[in-house]
């Protein structure tokens, strides 16, 4: 008997047909009278194809000694005579995950959310989010193409939304995502977002690209300039660093005398 490796739950991320039959299937796979070792996994009949090239000891080896074709129909009866099968169908915007426990388990996708929280049954966008061209976010415009920034729902629930006093929600840099960002305090994003979310809406300073900085903080939502680069001092108002004016040194008000040709030094 081959020994399988990796038990159930086995996760199929893989987009299936919309109406399916799954089950969590343990037992022994004998096929012809050949017994190649004990299956333990949550599997369903569209995804058979994809199983058996997952990489399984136990399903390549039947499918090396008997055939795909022969897998693929006993993988089908074991599925459908379990007793624990059930017709699964899936609501749009989702991927189809048998799980122990939960053979037509599914996650949504899209930036859809699963309703209700408690045993799912559909995908939802919910307000204040929309749908723009197949997925569910925040917008600032909608065509017919891709929107330029869509705010994934899901991604969002991954931060914490309830932002703290002070704090904002900004779009990042790179990212398709909103984020609570400290507009107090953050030095890239100082006294607002460093993009604008909305329309109209007034961004930011960027505290680290003030020129000939050495120093410099945020500080209940203004940049404060600590210390200027040599060579430069700050500005009457402290907002920036400006050349500092070179002084010629004073005549000393002290007698300097010269001693065997060395450094003047005091009388």
């Amino acid at each position: 008997m081959i020994p399988i490796t990796g038990a159930k739950p086995l996760h199929q991320f893989k987009p299936r047909s919309l109406v399916d039959v799954c089950a969590e299937v343990d037992t022994t796979l004998v096929i012809s009278g050949i017994s190649f070792g004990t299956i333990n996994v949550c599997l369903c009949v569209s995804a058979i194809p994809d199983v058996l090239v997952s990489g399984n000891v136990i399903l390549s080896a039947a499918v090396a000694k008997v055939g795909a074709q022969s897998v693929t129909q006993s993988l089908n009866n074991l599925i459908t005579t379990a007793a624990n099968n059930k017709k699964c169908q899936y609501p749009d915007n989702c991927t189809p995950i048998c799980q122990a426990g939960n053979p037509c388990g599914f996650e949504c996708n899209n930036g859809f959310v699963a309703s209700p929280a408690i045993n799912p049954t559909t995908c939802v966008c919910p307000a204040p989010f929309k749908v723009c061209n197949g997925q569910c976010g925040i917008y600032t415009t909608c065509g017919s193409q891709p929107a330029s920034y869509p705010y994934s729902k899901r991604e969002l629930e991954l931060r914490d939304m309830e932002c703290q006093p002070g704090w904002k929600l900004c779009k990042i840099p790179g990212r398709e995502v909103l984020e609570c960002v400290d507009v107090m305090n953050d030095l890239w994003s100082c006294g607002g977002c460093e993009l604008a979310t909305f329309d109209n809406e007034k961004v930011g300073t960027d505290c680290t690209v003030i020129p000939n900085v050495a120093g410099v903080s945020c500080l209940a939502g203004t940049c404060k300039i600590e210390s200027c680069r040599r060579g430069f001092r700050l500005d009457g108002v402290e907002t920036s660093c400006v050349p500092m004016n070179i002084v010629a040194p004073t005549t000393p008000n002290y007698p300097m005398l010269v001693q065997n040709g060395n450094e003047p030094f005091k009388a």
